[in-house]
């Protein structure tokens, strides 16, 4: 067997230990992503439950806040 045909075999052998290699990160890489991926879902939805309760302050706070108006006006009589 020639030399360069032993070469050429050697690089295509690495190349496939590398190919190998490339798709098994892009596996793990997927597998990142997804995770990611659900870890942003979840944060969405704290994101939303804290506006809603933030929403629900903001109407208890406007609650107490005419109740105090109509107390001073009650303080006044």
């Amino acid at each position: 067997m020639a030399l360069s045909t032993i070469l050429r075999k050697s690089v295509a052998f690495l190349m496939q230990g590398d190919a190998l290699a490339l798709y098994r990160d892009a596996i793990a890489l997927q597998g990142h992503a997804l995770t990611l991926y659900w870890d942003a879902i979840a944060l969405q939805k704290d994101a939303l439950i804290l506006y809603w309760d933030a929403m629900a302050l903001q109407g208890h706070a406007s609650t107490l806040y005419w109740d105090a108006m109509a107390l001073q006006s009650i303080a006044f009589l």
